[in-house]
């Protein structure tokens, strides 16, 4: 019964990827920045809608939240803290569902089959020192985040301890993106 779940489970998120690449090629013109933009002027409180809808779904597809954070500050360069809002919203949602559904899709059965030794390590160094771990991880912008939380939910870290941990992380990445593009944009703007 449990692996028709997972079955069922990983068909599912690969029938949404192919949605997904189907609408992107299916209509190209929205996805390029003339079509984004043109989109965000005229329909500026829809547009935050739609980010926050892309924010969230982002984490069903396991793509990093770090080009739709930078996106959200160029797009919305005045409603910084609706961007750092939504990212939040979408990051810890993502987060949570990998968490969540990571064991539930087989990941853990597969890291304790193949890697007995290595999970068990692991679990050992997550009950330990993972609230730190978690957050130093979620705070650099090359690793990952998704391969943490995938390993937190297959161990079954607390979810409040992994919860925030993430939001802290998170929290000093898009704040530390948000301060860098204050600097930047009048740096290459001119003004």
């Amino acid at each position: 019964m449990i692996q028709k779940k997972q079955y069922v489970g990983r068909l599912l998120w690969v029938f949404a990827i192919l949605f997904a690449m189907y609408f992107y090629f299916r209509y190209p013109d929205s996805f390029r920045a003339e079509g984004v933009v043109a989109f965000v002027e005229q329909y500026h409180e829809q547009s935050l809608l739609v980010y926050f809808a892309i924010s969230i779904l982002r984490g069903f597809f396991l793509i990093p939240s770090t080009p739709f954070v930078l996106a959200g500050l160029l797009l919305f360069p005045e409603d910084n803290m609706w961007v750092f809002v939504i990212s939040m919203l979408g990051v810890l949602f993502g987060c949570s569902i990998v968490y969540w559904f990571s064991d539930r899709l087989g990941f853990g059965d597969t890291l304790r089959k193949k890697h007995e030794g290595v999970y068990l390590e692991l679990k050992r160094k997550m009950e330990q020192y993972g609230f730190p771990i978690v957050m130093l991880w979620s705070f650099f912008p090359i690793v990952p985040t998704d391969l943490i939380c995938c390993i937190a939910g297959t161990i079954r870290m607390s979810f409040l301890r992994f919860s925030l941990a993430i939001f802290i992380g998170e929290s000093f990445l898009i704040l530390g993106y948000m301060y860098i593009k204050s600097g930047l944009i009048p740096l290459f703007l001119g003004s």
